[in-house]
């Protein structure tokens, strides 16, 4: 039995296509009816973003990527309208162990908690139901 999401989509970022796959597959897995994007930079997020009113988007940030970072994109959404940003809420999806990552996370009031890598079913479950 397929369940639905909270969300209208979910909004991937991240430069490892793996990451892409196992996504999709775990939203196979625990029967999650939900669109995805991907973008595998910070960049192409901010343009979609800057761009788009969608409602109610959940978006899973990694922080490490070329062009554009995570941290890059969250000081340039900082700068967006609060009708956009009320749009997205963000989530850091992350392999990271730095506990400045952590502290410097606790900066941004967009981020809504930080996901360990590798995600699991049972978080996306968690974020997304």
């Amino acid at each position: 039995m397929s369940t639905q999401s909270s969300y209208k989509q979910l909004i991937l970022v991240d430069d490892d296509p793996l990451v892409h796959f196992m996504v999709k597959k775990y939203l196979e897995i625990a029967q999650i009816n939900i669109p995805m994007l991907s973008f595998y930079n910070g960049l192409e997020l901010l343009e979609y973003v800057a761009g788009s009113l969608s409602s109610k988007s959940l978006i899973l940030l990694d922080l490490s990527m070329p062009i554009a970072s995570g941290w890059d994109f969250l000081e340039s959404y900082r700068k967006l309208s609060v009708a956009q940003k009320e749009c997205f809420r963000i989530y850091i999806m992350s392999s990271s162990i730095d506990p400045n990552d952590l502290t410097r996370m606790e900066e941004y009031d967009e981020v809504i908690d930080f996901l360990p890598k590798p995600i699991t079913d049972k978080t996306l479950i968690k974020v997304l139901v």
